[in-house]
């Protein structure tokens, strides 16, 4: 099963797994990392996962009950295009904040997705 892993606004990481359902961290233990949905309290979802403690051995759901809610494939897809602005914000200090929100809003209107912040806050955390 394919993994993946998206860095978290406080520093940490995501996982989404190839359905786009996205988890984060509950504890570490020496053999496994053990994750919970994302939408564990919004949507009181069971699911979790295991990983290995290098977080690239194999993903392994051990949820008895699958997720209760659909997955946001847009939710990643902005996730991942945000993280991808930040990084272009930070290599590129000199580059004005509305030249990169204009690139990834055209990056995520290609794939058929509007961008879920306004451009004032999008504008706004690119230049903290």
């Amino acid at each position: 099963m394919a993994v993946d892993f998206i860095p978290s606004k406080r520093g940490g990481k995501l996982l989404a797994d190839d359905q786009n359902y996205l988890y984060m961290k509950v504890n570490v233990r020496s053999d496994r990392v053990n994750w919970k949905c994302l939408e564990f309290r919004r949507e009181n979802c069971p699911a979790r996962a295991r990983t290995g403690v290098k977080n690239t051995d194999e993903l392994h759901i051990y949820s008895a009950s699958p997720h209760n809610h659909t997955s946001s494939i847009a939710k990643v897809d902005f996730l991942r295009a945000e993280n991808a602005a930040m990084e272009r914000a930070k290599a590129n200090v000199s580059l004005p904040p509305r030249v990169i929100l204009g690139d990834i809003t055209n990056q995520l209107a290609s794939q058929g997705h509007a961008l879920p912040k306004t451009s004032n806050a999008f504008v706004q955390t690119l230049q903290r």
